[in-house]
């Protein structure tokens, strides 16, 4: 499970800028996109403490895992969106979801 929050985290820097800038997509829109994830660590993992001590890590562990897996799902459609504004914005809601549960997955492990 950690290891696939780090490699969620950091196999899109290694393809995305390309993918964006075939795309048309500039490159500080490309940094936005990327520093989305980093970004949701650092606002989740106080609140995830939190949340771990009233409930269980397992069941928090379950949920974030599949929402991880879901919402990574999403992503591969991303592809079929035509316009530039609506790729750039889904893609950062859902890079900010991955962030959310790796966050949460990271306080766990």
């Amino acid at each position: 499970s950690l290891f696939v929050s780090y490699a969620l985290y950091s196999l899109p820097g290694a393809f995305l800028p390309v993918y964006d800038l075939d795309r048309g997509i500039s490159p500080a829109f490309t940094g936005l996109i990327l520093a989305a994830v980093p970004l949701c660590y650092i606002i989740i993992c106080p609140i995830a403490g939190k949340l771990l001590d009233r409930f269980s890590s397992k069941g928090m562990l379950l949920l974030s895992t599949g929402l991880l897996v879901i919402v990574t799902f999403l992503c591969s459609f991303l592809e079929l969106v035509q316009s530039n504004t609506l790729f750039v914005t889904l893609i950062i809601i859902l890079r900010l979801c991955q962030g959310a549960n790796g966050g949460i997955i990271d306080v766990i492990a």
